[in-house]
Parts: C-alpha cells; structure tokens; sequence
C-alpha cells in the first residue's frame, strides 16, 4: 500500500546497516586540579570529538571542554584510571583528560569506543569531500553559505576548577565546523524528504488535494532552509565570541604571570628584611649598610630523591621524600672514589662489650624552629607541587633504612609463631606481625630522610630482643630499601618499594615490593605485601595516616591464607577507627580462625567453633610527650645511638649520618647546609659512574628471582656483613657517602 513516507522515517535511514563509530555516553571521574581531585562529569563521545559537562543537563547549552581524538593518545593506567592526551602528546606538553571509570569493564567500554572513534575520524578525514546530491526531479535549493570560522577558536571553559587543562584553543574550531556539518546534513535529509514527497504529490490518485499541499511543502522547505541559514548565523557569531574569550583568557594568563613574579619579588624581599632582623636582633645593634645587603637567593634546599613518587609526602610514615629536580647548573663536586684496599674499622672491643649499657630512652625536644614560609614560596612559585624543594624542617631525625627497620618492632610475634606446632595458630602469629608495623604511626607527622644509595643499617638486638637485621638502600632510582633480619627460629625478608598518588589534600602511598617470612624448623614460608597509606591534610589541616585496603598472607608450604582487611576511617560512620578484620583458610578453602581488632592498639584471634578469643599482640604505648619527641616509639629513640656493639658499624651505617644527627642536636639550619652537601656529592659520584658506563651494584644484597613469585625479581641478602664487621674490614666497593666539610 502507497503510503507517505515520513520524515523521521527518512533521517533513520542513513543510520540503518552503518558501522558503529564509537559514539557513547555516561558519567566519567575527571581529574580536576589538587584541592578537588577527581569530580564526576557527564562525557560524551560523538562525531569523534570526546566532550564533557558538568550535569547531563548542560548538554543543552554549556559544553565545559572538549578534545579531539582524530591523533590523540589513549593510556590506561593502574586501577580504573585512563588518559586521553591530544595530538598524541605526552603529559605537560599539550591538552590531556586524566579520567576514571567506575569499574573496570567500563574502563575497557570507554577505551574501546574512543579507538574506534578515532579509527573513524582518521577514515572520514582521508575520504574526499561529501558531495552533495539532489534528485534530478526536485526543483533546485540553494544552499544558504556557510560561515567563515576563525582558525583558531577556544571552546567553553571549565570555571577554575578544571581551567589548567581543559583549554585546547586549537580544537573549538574544528567542533564548531562539526556542528555544522551536523546542521547541513539534516537541512539535506530533511530536504530529499519534502522532495520524494512532492514528487509523490504528483500521482493521480493525490491529484485533488495536491495544489494544497503542494504549496504547504515548498513554505515548510524554504523555512527549514530560513531555519539553516539562520544557525549558521548563530554559530559564526559563537565562534566571534570564543576568539575574544580566548584573547581575554591569554590577557588573564599573562596577568597571573606578571602576578607570580611580584610575588616572587615581594617573598624576597620579606626573606631578606627577616634575615636582617635576625641578625640585628642576635648582635644586638643596628646593621651597617654592608651588612644589610642579603642575597635573596641563597637558601635553597634539594632532597636525595629526584623521583615523582614523593610528591608532598612530608608526614607518610614509610612514603619517600618530596622530589625536586636537579638543578640545571649543580655545583661541581669531586666524587669520593673508594679505596683500593678495605677499610679497617676496629670491631668493639671484649672490654667495651662487657661494660653495662643502658639504652636512651628519650631524644631531646623538637625545638621550636619557625620555617618562614616565605622561604618556600619563593622557590615554589610556578613549579609542580612534586618539585617543591624541601628543607629538614619537615624531617624527623632518622633516615628511612631507620625507619623501615621499625617493622620488627614486636619480633616476638615471630618468636612465638616459631614455638608453635599448630599452622593456624603461627598463622594467626604472622597476621599479628603484619598488623604490628603499623602501630608507629599514629603520632608520626614528620618523615624520615631519604637514604643515599649504598646507605645501610644494623639493628643487633640479639642480646635483649633477640634478632639482628641489616638494611641496605640498594636503588636510587627507583628507590628500593632491602632488609634481611634473622631471629629465634625465624627469618624476615623485606624490599620497601612505592608507588604514590597525589590527590589534592592527601597522599595515597602504594607498597609493591613483597615480605617475606620463613621458619627454620618445617620451612614454612610465608609473603604479604603492604596495604596502602594515605596521608591526609597534606595541604590543609592536621595531618593525619590511615590504612585501607585488603592484605593477603600466605603460607606457600601449607596452602593456608589470612584475607585481612583494613577499614578507612570515616566521619561519616560510627565505625572503630583502624579496625583491622580477617579470617584464616585452610587450604580446603574452610575458616579456622578470625581476626580483629585495630592496627595501633592490639589484635586477637577467634575460635568461630567456640567464639573463644585470644589476644596476640598488644602495642606498646610511647611516652606521653612523644609528640615533643616527634612522635618516637621506644624502639626509635634508639636508633641512633652508638652503643658499644654498633661501634664497629659500617661506615656508611645511618648513625653516622650527620645532617640528621646535627638536626636532633637542634641546628636546623647548619643540618640544611650538610644535607645539601651530602646530596651534591651523590649526584657528583652519580655523574661520574655515568659517564664511565657504570651501573652501581648493591654490597650486601643481590638481584635474583622471587622464589615465590618468579615472574617478579627480588634483592636477596647474600651474605658476608656480620663476619666483615666482626673482622673490622669492610669491603672497598663502600663509598664515603658521609665524606662532607662539616662547618
């Protein structure tokens, strides 16, 4: 049967049997800037053109940025993370989304359809120009002209939030000319379709009514022909008004930047006019016009560590230091070669060993140093927030070899869990264990030195404590601290390396290298590796740490499995703050025990036949002016400190390290001027090994395969340091990495 065919029916037809071109919508996680972090923005892919709003509503009217896709990048990062840089360029040097699915399969979907709608853009740029058909019957249309767009034309801006990387003023025009071509193509669907219909007017069954219609098609096409002149009009004038926005925002930058310098300028001078004041106020007299002249640039201060893992870490308990980049112009530093025969340090001696020995157990007081923050803001101003140059104001006096030795805190857990015959029951001990090396962290607000590469650290506490464990930092880059301590019945292995995250207030603080545990007497073997951190406050507010995620022990020789989980503290909920909860498997897959309690107070295990519980591990309290003591345990207190046993130390053992030692003896500023010594000297020896083709190889501890995991690599102890103190001759591969002029 005849019928007329409808307008909707002829714009579907082009749509029917064609390929799909990626075209998608739905809510995506968007990174934002540091304060806000990831926000959820309503994103939509189309024509090849990926763009995003704030609410689905503002579809309608305000699109907050766009990228183009015909030569971009797609990245997937870990987690449910992604990145779309434009043009294919790396981050920094152009327009990028750094993006975040909810799940994982919707990671995939996103990535999947930006590729096919890139495939898509590349096909329709390299096949030639639409042509434009009209039937031979219809009467002819002329086409209403189409605009002339700016070359270069900015899309709509995100407020400030997302302002610093939204703005891609190179691709507004090339959305702009695909709205267009969008309008264009309807105007002709719509036209072909009055068309066929006048043509079908013409039939002789139509004839009665067909001089009405008629006319009525011809006023409707030349109004939608009106209608598409008219949005052309309105689309040249939008891209007239994004040119001057774009102008108005290059005047805006060029402001922010004659901003920064005279906030650079009044920062110097602020700096200067304290230094003058101080120095009146230590001599007690007016200053000479000589005295007065004050460089203002002559305090700076560089970390050890060049990696972006650190980025405003400055309180993570176990994170890495801030980076900084290494200056373009570094002093020229002779490196310290080693020498050709080995270094004799005399071991202690019977009568030092024998003669009684008490252990500190308080460092002295924090003072009360104020770090002008004018100081900092002068050598941040412009720079990435993970190049921030930090001084040891925000240290605690202990290098990292130090503080990651801390995790055998408790090593009677492990001493217990060697006593025990029962797998479930050792389990359980090793959990504890695990959960134990968290517990220093609660007061902690200051972090520890980063270590030089080849730096080590001897714990001997065999006679009190019973275990001894030396550590090594065995890279720089990536950073990597290797330990290996050996106990009643028991061995413990550890590589601490990171991965960190930056999200605006806070720091999340990723472990990746793998611990190991394993007993003498049946050869149990048991690995974990480390919850994340997140430090909070980083910015703003009271710092504080917390520990979330799930935490895996297995014992490899038994198939048994503690699944432990640590729940984030929330102010939202009611919940236990760091409540830890668990439950051990046999290797049938069945629950033998449970475990609960809280990673800074104490750990029990269950019976779920009896409900009998047991405590395991209880926390030892610090002293109730720790918080003046920078939060040490008792444990810390200890660490650098030369008891007659560790006077026969290593060399490069962390005790010996000055710029800490002289920043717990309260000269901040001469421990800055040290510090900055010792890390030029590293870059000097650096440079030179460099230079030579030489790959620095660590002393203690060597490169091999997880035994456990072979698709991973480990260093493993190899031996040799106890019997090289117990000689007093080190090997002459050790660098003087303390080797400094001390003023």
């Amino acid at each position: 049967e005849n019928h007329l065919p409808s307008m909707g029916d002829k714009a579907k037809t082009p749509q029917q049997g064609a390929p799909p071109d990626g075209s998608k919508q739905g809510w995506l996680l968007k990174w934002t800037n540091y304060v806000r972090g990831f926000r959820e923005r309503w994103f939509v892919l189309e024509r090849g053109v990926l763009s995003y709003y704030r609410t689905k509503e503002e579809m309608q009217h305000t699109c907050r940025g766009t990228l183009v896709l015909k030569d971009a990048k797609i990245e997937a990062e870990t987690g449910n993370n992604f990145i779309v840089y434009a043009g294919g360029s790396r981050r920094g040097d152009g327009q990028f989304f750094q993006l975040r699915a909810h799940t994982e399969r919707e990671r995939q979907e996103w990535i999947t359809a930006m590729e096919l709608a890139k495939q898509h853009s590349v096909l329709r740029s390299a096949a030639p120009a639409r042509q434009k058909h009209t039937p031979s019957h219809a009467p002819s249309t002329s086409e209403p002209p189409q605009p002339a767009l700016p070359a270069n034309v900015a899309d709509d801006s995100e407020s400030d939030e997302d302002a610093d990387v939204d703005v891609d003023p190179s691709s507004g025009g090339t959305v702009l000319r695909l709205k267009i071509e969008d309008v264009q193509r309807l105007h002709q669907q719509m036209a072909e379709s009055l068309d066929t219909i006048l043509t079908r007017l013409d039939e002789p069954k139509l004839a009665p009514f067909a001089a009405e219609l008629k006319k009525d098609f011809l006023e409707l096409k030349a109004d939608i022909t009106a209608l598409l002149g008219a949005s052309n009009e309105v689309v040249a004038e939008a891209a007239t008004q994004n040119v001057e926005m774009s102008k108005a925002f290059r005047v805006k930058d060029s402001r922010r930047k004659e901003l920064e310098r005279s906030l650079r300028t009044l920062a110097c001078d602020h700096e200067r006019l304290e230094n003058i004041a101080t120095r009146a106020q230590k001599k007690g007299a007016l200053l000479s016009a000589e005295e007065m002249e004050v460089k203002s640039d002559d305090e700076e201060f560089f970390d050890a560590e060049e990696s972006e893992a650190a980025a405003a870490a400055a309180a993570a308990p176990e994170s890495e230091e801030v980076s900084v980049s290494a200056r373009d112009n570094e002093p020229s530093v002779p490196p310290t070669p080693a020498v050709d025969k080995q270094i004799a340090v005399p071991p202690p001696s019977a009568t030092d060993l024998a003669k009684p020995f008490a252990r500190r157990s308080r460092v002295p007081y924090r003072p009360n140093v104020k770090l002008s923050l004018w100081t900092v803001l002068k050598n941040s101003i412009g720079k990435d927030l993970s190049k921030i140059p930090m001084p040891v104001h925000f240290n605690e006096p202990l290098s990292f070899t130090q503080r990651l030795a801390e995790d055998i805190e408790y090593p009677a857990l492990l001493d217990q869990a060697a006593k025990s015959t029962d797998p479930i029951e050792r389990m359980a001990f090793v959990t504890a264990f695990t959960v134990s090396s968290y517990a220093s962290v609660t007061l902690r607000i200051y972090k520890p030195f980063n270590p030089l590469l080849a730096e080590t650290f001897e714990l001997d506490r065999t006679e009190d404590l019973g275990f001894k464990a030396i550590l090594e930092q065995v890279s720089h880059h990536p950073p990597i601290c290797s330990l290996h301590a050996e106990g009643r019945g028991w061995v413990f292995d550890q590589e601490f390396a990171m991965n960190s995250k930056f999200r605006g207030n806070e720091m999340e603080i990723i472990p990746t290298g793998i611990n190991h545990v394993t007993f003498t007497d049946n050869s149990d073997h048991y690995t974990w590796t480390k919850v994340p951190t997140t430090i909070h406050n980083i910015i703003v507010g009271k710092l504080w740490a917390d520990q979330h995620g799930t935490m895996a022990i297995t014992n490899h020789t038994t198939g048994d499995v503690c699944t432990l989980k640590y729940t984030p503290y929330s102010f939202f909920t009611s919940a236990e703050a760091h409540k830890v909860s668990g439950v051990v498997k046999d290797k049938a897959d069945r629950i033998r025990a449970n475990i609960e309690g809280t990673w800074d107070t104490a750990v029990f295990v269950v019976n779920p036949a009896t409900n009998e519980r047991r405590q395991l591990w209880q926390r030892e309290m610090p002293p109730a002016d720790a918080e003046k003591m920078y939060g040490f345990t008792r444990l810390a207190m200890t660490l650098n400190e030369l008891s007659p046993k560790d006077k026969g130390c290593a060399p490069t053992d962390s005790r010996l390290r000055p710029d800490k030692n002289i920043m717990e003896e309260g000269d901040f500023d001469r421990a800055n001027r040290v510090k900055e010594q010792l890390e030029e000297a590293q870059r000097a020896r650096r440079k030179q090994m460099e230079k030579a083709g030489k790959h620095w190889e660590p002393v203690w501890f060597e490169k091999t395969t997880d035994p456990m995991h072979p698709e991973r690599e480990i260093h493993v102890y190899k031996g040799g340091y106890w019997e090289a103190k117990a000689a007093g001759q080190w090997p002459a591969v050790l660098p003087s990495i303390y080797d400094v002029c001390l003023d």
